[in-house]
């Protein structure tokens, strides 16, 4: 289940039924969206959501995003895919050792630094420090 917050978030039927989901959006709400979003081009979607107000854009982007992953048969599975409870081998408790080693001792970068060294800083999103 998906908490989405602070606004309430309306979504209108084919009924004609006004579907409200305010601090929680349950599956019923979940379907009838998906229902709603087979009948609609994305076209129309994107002049709905021109016509959102600006409070309620994060309420609308987290929702959307929810759709989107719940839809993604991989990232489906690896939500639901069973912890590894496997013990660590010899090879990767030495590995993490090694690991910590090279932190503590500066010979490691950081992903900014990756990123950075390879051209790929445009990627990076920002941290809002």
């Amino acid at each position: 289940m998906m908490t989405i917050r602070p606004q309430t978030l309306s979504i209108t039927a084919q009924n004609g039924s006004l579907i409200r989901a305010g601090a929680i959006v349950d599956v019923e709400v979940v379907m009838k969206a998906r229902a709603i979003s087979k009948r609609m081009s994305k076209k129309e979607l994107h002049t709905l959501v021109d016509q959102l107000p600006d409070q309620e854009l994060h309420t609308a982007r987290k929702f959307l995003e929810y759709l989107r992953d719940t839809s993604d048969p991989l990232l489906k599975s690896l939500r639901e895919a069973p912890e590894d409870d496997e013990p660590l081998t010899p090879e990767e408790l030495e590995a993490l050792a090694e690991s910590k080693r090279d932190i503590k001792e500066g010979q490691s970068y950081t992903h900014e630094e990756i990123m950075k060294k390879y051209g790929l800083a445009h990627h990076l999103r920002p941290t809002g420090r």
